[in-house]
């Protein structure tokens, strides 16, 4: 006997089925009456038939599109009141806007930008970034308190970030009055050594074993003169593996021994012969540091500034510059063949050379070494190596030989004279060519005329340096003339240039060359001649300036009157009979004032 619950389970099931078959004759009603009938289309074997994604990505849209009320809801919404969610700047793009920023000059700004961010934007090399545009900008405290600031937040220091803190630091020039920033160079220095020996625990190979920055702090000390700290830092570092000194620590202990100068008391000679000393040890330390053997552990910086601290050394400290010019740069004595450079021979080693040569008194040397830099040959699109700095040790070297007695060194001078000249076309980097020469390269060869009384090379240096024509002053009733040229291609006479002029004519005992000299200094005028190449505050300069400045002027003075008494005679009486006596006399007076120290006559218009 069936129980009441299925009685009524079976009761509603009869029910919806009747209801399903009254619907399904409504709609089979419909559809043939309305509809005509179609053939159906063939359908493909099972087998053959291919699922269309199109079909199902549909369905799915479909389905998923709201519906009812929240359609309605949907529809009437404004797109642009719906908040989107907010995009995190990455590291890279949250460094350009604080460069962006800082380069427009609101550094102040960057900084509140970047103590605003998420945590997940600060990262090192951001804070890294704005460190170092602080530092550009000289807010040296501001950089530092940053790197306080980064590290309170948690952000460790990476070795990227303490060699930005002291490389910023040792832009610094006058550290007098930044001791404080000095007790924090020093605590960096301190800090980065701990980081060291942390991460050499962890990974002895780890990138951040660097001594990269440790060049900087080497800066610092040779600038603040605690030379003795330089080299407890050089002897700190391991004798191999990631810690161990490199080219660019080497580079920067060189560099700080061949800047060094000696302090109050103390002997420049000796001083620069202990600097001789440090870098001819070093040099040989460098040389047997691992790997050496293999590849040279030096570039051209670092084998220029060597060469620098050498030059000013010893005898023994002379034949270690001259090897190091021969085996590493191939730059071969007369006689030597020298082999293939280790190091391509850079402006800075070169001119490190010529010093040495010239200060270990060997000129013939040096103007060998000069030759083989000036005739090297080289491609079209190569800078050239040799600039005015060059020929001005190459021009010590010639002068050097005519004070021993050669009388061929200034048409020598004047030829190298005219090289520059030829050789004098700027770059398309440049606005002045390198080569151009300088008032100072002029006076050398004017030197070298005077030491070989050549009055005719020494007026053909007059006319390229100023653009005078000399023969016009044989005459005084010639009017002389004044080449035009562009600007920079002529250079003024100073003392040192009419003194070196005045010692020639003397030398060679022609009356009418003393007289084209003393028409040249009257018609250039003696005052313009002295305020050449003077400060705008004399007193600025160093008492070792002023001493030299005041002996060129004496001597000038003194050619001066050593040239009208010689036109004068022993008796005094050819002054008489000269028609240009006032001339001279006027000359001699201003000489005069010079030499006791009186002030000179108001300048008149040059013509």
């Amino acid at each position: 006997m069936l129980s009441s619950h299925a009685i009524y389970l079976a009761r509603r099931h009869l029910h919806a089925l009747n209801s399903f078959q009254e619907t399904l004759g409504r709609r089979t009603a419909v559809t043939v009456v309305n509809v005509p009938r179609r053939p159906s289309p063939a359908l493909p074997p099972p087998e053959k038939r291919k699922a269309e994604p199109a079909d199902d990505t549909k369905r799915l849209t479909e389905h998923l599109k709201p519906r009812g009320p929240a359609a309605a809801l949907a529809a009437k919404e404004d797109p642009s009141k719906v908040q989107k969610p907010k995009k995190l700047l990455k590291p890279y793009e949250l460094a350009s806007r604080l460069k962006k920023l800082c380069a427009a000059g609101d550094i102040d700004g960057a900084v509140e930008t970047l103590q605003d961010m998420p945590l997940d934007a600060q990262t090192p090399p951001v804070w890294n970034t704005l460190i170092l545009e602080c530092m550009k900008a000289g807010r040296y405290k501001l950089a530092y308190k940053l790197h306080t600031d980064m590290k309170r937040r948690g952000l460790k220091p990476t070795v990227r970030t303490y060699d930005t803190m002291l490389y910023g630091l040792s832009r610094i020039q006058d550290w007098e009055n930044h001791t404080k920033l000095l007790e924090h160079a020093h605590s960096l220095y301190e800090n980065l050594m701990k980081h060291y020996n942390l991460v050499k625990k962890l990974d002895p190979q780890s990138s951040e074993l660097n001594v990269d920055p440790l060049a900087s702090y080497i800066k610092i000390l040779a600038d603040t003169n605690q030379h003795q700290k330089i080299f407890d830092v050089y002897y700190a570092l391991d004798q191999d593996g990631p810690l161990a000194p490199n080219n660019f620590l080497y580079g920067a202990i060189f560099r700080a021994l061949a800047t060094r100068r000696a302090a109050s008391g103390e002997d420049r000679r000796s001083v620069a012969a202990q600097n001789a000393s440090d870098a001819r040890m070093l040099w040989k330390q460098m040389l047997k540091r691992p790997g050496a053997s293999s590849t040279f552990p030096a570039d051209s910086h670092t084998v220029a500034a060597a060469l620098r601290c050498l030059a000013y050394g010893r005898s023994i400290d002379h034949q270690l510059g001259l090897d190091i010019a021969r085996d590493v740069l191939g730059l071969a004595k007369p006689g030597e063949t020298a082999p293939p450079a280790k190091v391509p021979l850079s402006p800075q080693s070169l001119e490190a050379v010529l010093i040495l040569c010239n200060n270990m008194g060997a000129p013939r040397i040096c103007i060998h070494f000069a030759r083989q830099a000036m005739e090297r040959p080289r491609k079209f699109h190569e800078r050239p190596i040799v600039d005015s700095g060059h020929i001005n040790q190459l021009l010590k070297a010639h002068v050097a030989l005519a004070e021993t007695g050669s009388t061929t060194e200034s048409k020598a001078a004047l030829e190298v004279l005219e090289w520059m000249l030829e050789q004098d076309i700027p770059t398309a980097n440049e606005k002045i060519s390198k080569i151009r020469p300088k008032r100072l390269t002029y006076n050398l060869v004017l030197s070298a005329c005077q030491h070989c009384k050549d009055w005719s090379s020494a007026t053909r240096v007059f006319e390229v340096m100023t653009g005078y024509h000399a023969e016009d002053f044989l005459s005084k009733s010639k009017k002389p003339r004044k080449d035009k040229r562009s600007p920079g291609h002529s250079v003024f006479p100073d003392a040192t240039t009419m003194a070196c002029m005045a010692r020639t004519a003397l030398a060679t005992g022609d009356g009418s060359n003393i007289r084209q000299c003393l028409r040249i200094i009257d018609h250039v005028q003696l005052d313009h001649i002295l305020n050449t190449g003077m400060p705008a505050d004399p007193e600025a300069d160093s008492p070792a300036l002023r001493r030299a400045r005041s002996s060129q002027v004496t001597e000038l003075a003194t050619a001066i009157l050593e040239m009208v008494g010689t036109i004068e005679g022993p008796d005094g009486t050819g002054n008489k009979r000269d028609p240009e006596a006032p001339r001279w006399n006027s000359l001699r007076t201003h000489a005069t004032e010079l030499i006791q120290g009186q002030v000179a006559t108001p300048m008149r218009p040059l013509v």
